[in-house]
């Protein structure tokens, strides 16, 4: 059982492996496509895992962002990324958000680096994961959802909801973790919640 599938058992949700679609499902599609095989990936070990590649730290044609936090990710795994960077190779990143809250805290996510690197490299970084248009389409495309049957709901108004918005989905933002007061009138929801309780009958 995955963490996301465990999480929305815990609420009361049953929802099956096959109904989730994940930035690490969308690198794998990206990888086939672009017919990749030697990637370096930054990342926890079960994410890791996931990624359907030779996994290298020496001449990747890829590297791959995914969770800093769980990796205790320092300065000199970050020097080994832009050692590794050249003209042939790429970088792709699986969320463009700098930060997540976490018993309250903000916590640094991957996104963060991913705007540290641009600036190191000069190099435009793919997000692959939300806000990217590209990763809800796909969704849809793989689950075959008609457009205004899908609403996203989501607590950050900038990856969830103007994401979902770009590519003319439903939106629900919630009163909830990264939300500020105000935020509604940043990105226009089509309706704000509490919480996601309020959505389960």
């Amino acid at each position: 059982m995955t963490v996301t599938v465990q999480r929305f058992n815990e609420i009361g949700l049953s929802i099956s492996p096959e109904k989730i679609y994940s930035p690490i499902d969308s690198i794998n599609q990206y990888i086939i496509k672009n017919n990749i095989s030697n990637v370096m990936v930054v990342g926890s070990d079960d994410e890791i895992c996931q990624i359907q590649a030779n996994h290298t730290l020496v001449n990747p044609e890829l590297i791959i962002l995914l969770d800093f936090e769980k990796n205790n990710f320092g300065y000199n795994d970050l020097q080994v990324i832009i050692n590794n960077l050249n003209n042939e190779n790429r970088i792709i990143s699986a969320s463009g958000s700098p930060y997540y809250l976490k018993n309250g805290r903000k916590i640094i996510d991957t996104g963060a680096f991913v705007s540290l690197l641009e600036s190191i490299t000069d190099q435009k970084i793919e997000i692959l994961g939300k806000p990217s248009s590209q990763y809800f389409q796909n969704a849809q495309r793989i689950f075959n959802e008609n457009l205004k049957s899908i609403t996203v709901i989501g607590d950050d108004w900038k990856t969830d909801i103007m994401g979902a918005k770009n590519v003319g989905y439903n939106s629900i933002l919630m009163r909830s973790g990264k939300y500020k007061l105000g935020d509604e009138k940043l990105c226009n929801p089509d309706s704000v919640i509490d919480n996601f309780l309020t959505l389960i009958p």
